[in-house]
């Protein structure tokens, strides 16, 4: 007889009862919906996060190409300077002026040239053939250049002014076919920063859709578990209504049994 009561006992402790239940179906009705969540702010923060920090990387990249080309085209302006005042006063410094301004010019092509093949292999995008034309034409242009100052710093020692005003005519005229390159060049440029841009656009996008579908798929699982929930804690509760509701009204059959699959209070 103890041994009953024992064993009674602790069928008693270890019952699940009913609120225990409830709070079960509902945690995990809920978990998965917040789980979702979670994990869909996560992924899309993640995805954002990365594309405002690639477009900062890309908007830093084209402010300093920007920064490159205007002072190439500051470095010519100086050049139509200095080439003024030798067809005036030929001196040794104002020549190896010009020659070391040339060298600054191809320094800054050149890395305007280097950014953007950068940014080209970062995002995946094949360089026009017009793009890398403008910049091939540009350093022929600058050795053109570099053959018109030479030619006229030795015509200004060996000939006559207008020899000089002949050879600075000539290098007045390269100078001003390398700005209309450097313009073609920062067009040709534009372009291809749209197309970045685009890129862009595309990612922003389908982060959108990403969010739509999460946002979509919470609702769902929201919905599905709070009727799930719902049914499981009410049909039981039915169930027994419907049995007293037919004793009450004088037609039930007192020898049936409700059947019930809980161990706690509701069975």
């Amino acid at each position: 007889m103890e041994v009953l009561v024992q064993l009674k006992g602790a069928r008693r402790e270890n019952r699940i009862f009913f609120w225990e239940r409830i709070a079960f179906r509902i945690s995990v009705g809920f978990l998965l919906p917040v789980l979702v969540s979670a994990y869909a702010l996560y992924s899309v923060s993640t995805v954002s996060s990365e594309i405002a920090e690639s477009k900062e990387r890309m908007q830093r990249t084209w402010n300093g190409m920007r920064l490159n080309e205007s002072k190439a085209i500051l470095t010519l302006v100086k050049i139509r300077m200095h080439a003024q005042a030798f067809q005036y006063e030929s001196t040794a410094e104002l020549a190896k002026s010009m020659e070391g301004q040339l060298k600054d010019f191809h320094t800054d092509i050149a890395s305007s040239r280097k950014s953007l093949e950068g940014l080209a292999s970062e995002f995946s995008i094949a360089l026009d053939a017009p793009v890398r034309k403008a910049y091939d034409d540009i350093f022929r242009k600058q050795e053109e250049i570099g053959v018109s100052i030479s030619r006229m710093v030795s015509v200004a020692r060996s000939s006559s002014n207008q020899e000089v005003v002949a050879a600075r005519n000539d290098l007045e005229r390269l100078l001003k076919e390398t700005e209309a390159l450097i313009a073609r060049m920062r067009a040709q440029g534009d372009r291809f920063e749209g197309a970045i841009a685009e890129r862009f656009a595309i990612e922003e996008q389908r982060s959108s859709r990403t969010l739509g579908f999460y946002f979509v798929a919470v609702l769902f699982f929201g919905i599905s578990a709070a009727i799930l929930v719902t049914i499981s804690i009410t049909g039981p509760v039915k169930q027994v209504l419907a049995r007293i509701q037919d004793i009450a009204t004088g037609d039930g059959d007192l020898t049936k049994r409700i059947s019930t699959r809980a161990g706690g209070e509701m069975s």
